[in-house]
């Protein structure tokens, strides 16, 4: 399979996106919770309280949702990034070809240790990873492996 590592491929570093852009869904899921929890204690109703625990389900597993379907791989000669939640797809971009790669932060992001990430490759598309934890990080080790090759 081509975006398997290969026998002389070693992982150096893998990526995943931080959970403060899931928090909006979390604090929704948590708010509906407890204002639910709270209606149907004033009306007695445990319809109210089912579709407040339905409620915050469904804004938990989309948060948790968002944080776990994506990953990024940096091995000794590639970047390979995972999209999946049912399904899956995958990018493959060697390290000889990558171009640039760009962090881009604004102060919040910074302050909470996130960013988003471009890839840019000789004679391919852009590819975005939005909302990765430690993209600095994640720079660093792709610089070591670009200088390694």
């Amino acid at each position: 399979m081509p975006n398997t590592p290969q026998i002389d491929d070693r992982l150096i570093y893998t990526a995943q996106r931080s959970w403060w852009p899931s928090s909006p869904l979390l604090i929704t899921g948590l708010a509906g919770l407890g204002l639910g929890g709270f209606l149907s204690l004033l009306t007695a109703s445990h319809v109210l309280l089912f579709i407040s625990l339905a409620f915050a389900a469904f804004f938990f597993l989309k948060g948790a949702a968002i944080k776990y379907r994506t990953r990024a791989k940096i091995t000794t000669h590639r970047i390979v990034i995972h999209h999946s939640l049912i399904g899956m797809h995958s990018t493959t971009i060697n390290l000889n070809r990558i171009e640039s790669l760009d962090i881009d932060q604004n102060f919040i992001q910074q302050l909470l240790g996130y960013g988003n990430i471009t890839l840019r490759g000789v004679g391919s598309e852009d590819v975005y990873l939005q909302g990765i934890a430690n993209p600095e990080l994640f720079k660093r080790s792709a610089l070591v492996a670009l200088d390694n090759l």
